[in-house]
């Protein structure tokens, strides 16, 4: 995946570099993606909760 961020390279230059296929890579790759955005998601629905509980007025 950092390789991909990095150089912007196409899934079949990687696919064929790390010697997998396409869809193993793309899977990774989602995988990859999808577990600091769950994160993310529930980190700031947790702010937000945090800042309805003390009464923060909340900006959106």
């Amino acid at each position: 995946m950092l390789a991909h961020l990095r150089n912007w390279a196409a899934y079949t230059q990687l696919a064929d570099g790390l010697e997998i296929g396409t869809s193993t890579l793309y899977r990774h790759v989602s995988e990859a993606v999808d577990v600091p955005a769950a994160e993310a998601i529930a980190d700031a629905a947790t702010a937000l909760t945090t800042q309805h509980r003390v009464g923060q007025a909340v900006i959106t």
